[in-house]
């Protein structure tokens, strides 16, 4: 029973160090410079360790739903002993722990890594479209090409520009 509950466990701190980092990310990307980037990286340690202090917590009730049970076996004329894992369904804490396994520690946290994931691709699809209006110097529409505006005085008028050299003279 150790092995289950110990890579149950292992398994949710996974879960929450992802679902940590993925906030991080958005934070980052979203305010890199703002106060809000600023007392996230104050506290990536207490984040951290808070993940390493819930998981164990809220697999805390799978430790009272599992148990061993034996059942004796006749095979020919010896008698043998199997152990099994069992639960008893019928408990509050079954019906406790499968809301909370399921809810908390497996759905909750993979609609927030979804949501999260939208909106990363959002935010970096805009700063991806910012980049390239500023590497053109505002000559960007909407539809994503460059646009030449016409100079003012209703006249053409053209730019000389200095000559390029390639190294060759």
């Amino acid at each position: 029973m150790f092995h289950m509950h110990f890579t149950q466990i292992l398994h949710t701190i996974s879960i929450l160090l992802t679902v940590t980092l993925a906030i991080w990310r958005y934070i980052a990307i979203k305010h890199p410079h703002g106060s809000l980037a600023i007392y996230a990286q104050s506290n990536y340690g207490q984040a951290i360790a808070l993940c390493y202090i819930l998981a164990p917590i809220l697999c805390f009730p799978t430790y009272f739903v599992f148990t061993i049970r034996q059942t004796f076996v006749f095979e020919g004329d010896t008698q043998l002993i199997l152990f099994h894992l069992d639960a008893d369904e019928s408990t509050i804490v079954y019906r406790y722990n499968f809301w909370i396994h399921s809810v908390i520690i497996k759905l909750l946290p993979c609609t927030i890594l979804t949501v999260i994931s939208c909106v990363l691709i959002q935010v970096l699809w805009k700063a991806s479209k910012r980049r390239l209006k500023l590497k053109q110097g505002g000559n960007y529409s909407k539809n994503g090409t460059s646009s030449v505006t016409p100079q003012s005085g209703g006249g053409s008028s053209s730019v000389a520009l200095p000559p390029t050299s390639n190294g060759n003279r």
